[in-house]
């Protein structure tokens, strides 16, 4: 799928992970990367998970992505508030990431804490 037609849902990559990923794909060749599940929400198809992947196959200049269509059944009300962090964030494609790059402390502590606590808030909310 074309990267240009898929949306992200986080606000952050993580640089040590970039550095890893790169140097087990070859991100200039579609066929070495796996596949990235993506879902419809509303008008806009979004990323689940692959970020980095799609970060790395575009600034290696592809234009696409091997995708998936997403087929678990997962809480989707924490994706929609995600995707609308990144659209306050002004992250409306993967390429928007590239100002978004933090080491590994601050992506566990800025995103990986911050949605941590969107999932407790969530869940209190259900109960």
């Amino acid at each position: 799928m074309d990267l240009a037609d898929l949306t992200p849902s986080q606000l952050f990559l993580n640089q040590d992970k970039i550095k890893t990923l790169e140097n087990q794909i070859n991100p200039f060749a579609l066929e070495n990367i796996p596949p990235i599940s993506i879902r419809k929400f509303g008008e806009k198809t979004v990323f689940l998970d692959g970020h980095t992947r799609a970060f790395l196959a575009s600034k290696n200049g592809l234009k696409k992505v091997p995708v998936y269509w997403e087929t678990e059944e997962y809480d989707w009300k924490m994706y929609e508030i995600c995707i609308q962090w990144c659209q306050d964030e002004k992250i409306f494609h993967v390429e928007d990431l590239k100002h978004k790059i933090v080491d590994t402390e601050t992506y566990e502590k800025c995103w990986i804490g911050k949605c941590q606590a969107l999932s407790r808030q969530l869940e209190e909310h259900h109960n």
